[in-house]
């Protein structure tokens, strides 16, 4: 009993290193793969529209994107000319 124990906490450990393997653990390589917000500010076509927690989203520029555009008129939503 101790011993099949044994082997699984063992085996929990080899996981553990396999994951931490290069550079470190999962969650240092997303924190360190994130989009600054200074660089997303300046990609961004309206700077101003950019927040903090935007950097956290899977696609940060989409997301900006999608921001500015909501914030500009539509065509088809302008008056026709008479």
């Amino acid at each position: 009993m101790q011993a099949e124990a044994g082997a699984r906490h063992a085996a929990d450990e080899d996981e553990s290193d396999a994951e931490e393997g290069e550079g470190g653990s999962k969650r240092k390589k997303r924190l360190e793969a994130r989009m600054h917000i200074g660089s997303l500010k300046q990609a961004a076509p309206r700077p101003d529209v950019v927040e903090v927690w935007d950097v956290t989203s899977t696609d940060p520029k989409l997301l900006v994107w999608l921001k500015v555009r909501r914030l500009q008129p539509h065509p088809w939503a302008l008056p026709l000319p008479l």
